[in-house]
């Protein structure tokens, strides 16, 4: 015959739970960003190239409006000219998303003040004149402003 085992033993089996089998862990894969398909990169390489390219064609466009529009406003200081200055003033112009002229400035050099002056002229004019082209985003460009004797 078996002795009974104290009441507090008893309790305490009673309230103990039975631990789940012991499991190996599975060795997870690393996660991997899906890979598009080599023509789907082909594609998206296309598209972001000509997006790029498109992008170098607007600013060129751009720069040559102002070019142009720099080019029919400027006048050679007469001053200048009698004493037979050239030289280039840099022009720093920031265009806007909408097309619009936000800033000018004339970034230095080491210009005749009376060519910086009609520099500033200049730009003053193409500023009043300007009729917004069609851009779909903004772009800030340095553009060089030539005075030249065999240009007139």
């Amino acid at each position: 015959m078996t002795k009974p085992e104290p009441v507090r033993e008893q309790a305490l089996k009673a309230r103990a739970r039975p631990k789940p089998p012991r499991q190996n862990p599975k060795k997870e894969e690393p996660v991997q960003a899906v890979k598009p398909e080599p023509d789907e990169r082909k594609r998206l390489e296309d598209e972001r190239r000509a997006s790029q390219q498109a992008a170098r064609e607007a600013k060129q466009s751009l720069v040559s409006i102002l070019v142009a529009q720099m080019n029919r406003y400027k006048r050679y200081p007469s001053s200048a000219r009698k004493l037979g200055l050239e030289g280039v003033v840099p022009v720093h112009v920031t265009i806007d998303g909408q097309g619009r002229i936000t800033s000018i400035s004339l970034a230095g050099g080491d210009v005749h003040p009376a060519l910086q002056k009609a520099a500033a002229e200049t730009m003053a004019k193409v500023r009043g004149n300007w009729k917004p082209p069609a851009v779909t985003q903004g772009i800030s460009v340095t553009v060089p402003m030539r005075f030249s004797l065999r240009d007139g």
